[in-house]
């Protein structure tokens, strides 16, 4: 009988701490490193052709847009790059900053910023994704 009794203290601890080990536990986001294999989108045509005769300004009316196509050890990353001006890496000074074979990371999950702010970070099953500027980590550039 007092088998028994002992028994309902001895879960107790054990749940308590399966709690803390599952729930404590904080999950890591997921970060890919890799090359930069191509840049593309309005904002790189606009920086290439400076010398235009109208000095550029029909073309600057549009949206400006920056992708990046990144190979990782993974597979090949097709990043769609939305500024963000609340940081002070915006899509122009990060289009000036990186070039073809420049090594950037990035991140491929959900993560919270430095200001505590969840960010959801989607890529399709073809590794198609939209990240932030600001998301963006130059990691070594290639000497010119």
């Amino acid at each position: 009988m007092k088998k028994r009794a002992i028994l309902p203290y001895l879960w107790m601890p054990i749940g308590v701490l399966l709690v803390c080990i599952v729930g404590c536990s904080k999950k890591q986001p997921l970060f890919e490193t890799g090359k930069i294999t191509d840049i593309s989108g309005t904002l790189p045509t606009i920086m290439k052709s400076a010398g235009a005769m109208f000095g550029n300004e029909s073309v600057k009316l549009g949206d400006q847009t920056l992708i990046l196509s990144v190979s990782t050890p993974n597979g090949h990353y097709v990043i769609d790059i939305e500024n963000c001006v609340y940081g002070p890496q915006t899509i122009n000074n990060l289009c000036v900053a990186i070039k073809v074979g420049d090594t950037i990371k990035f991140p491929i999950s959900n993560y919270r910023d430095i200001n505590g702010w969840r960010r959801e970070i989607k890529f399709s099953p073809g590794k198609l994704g939209k990240l932030r500027s600001t998301d963006i980590e130059i990691i070594r550039q290639e000497k010119p």
